[in-house]
């Protein structure tokens, strides 16, 4: 937790962090075939998303030099995904 408040903070500062947070280790899948909605709920997968952060950037290269600094690469990957405006 040190590491990713001390890999925020100049992130904070200069207006790039917006936000971030863990996931909890449960999940639920709601989804509609041609019935009824039905909900499966689990523990979380291995390979599941297990927190994120969303960072403003002026473009994808910039995002992706930030996430290179990210603690989260010792023993994870990082993907990134571009958020539509409006």
């Amino acid at each position: 937790m040190v590491q990713f408040k001390a890999w925020t903070a100049p992130l904070k500062e200069n207006g790039q962090y917006l936000m971030g947070t863990s996931v909890a280790k449960e999940y639920s899948v709601v989804s509609k075939g041609n019935s009824d909605a039905t909900v499966k709920s689990g523990p979380l997968l291995d390979y599941a998303i297990t927190g994120f952060f969303q960072i403003k950037a002026e473009n994808l290269e910039a995002v992706q030099k930030i996430a290179k600094t990210c603690p989260s690469l010792a023993h994870d990957k990082i993907e990134i995904y571009s958020m539509e405006n409006g």
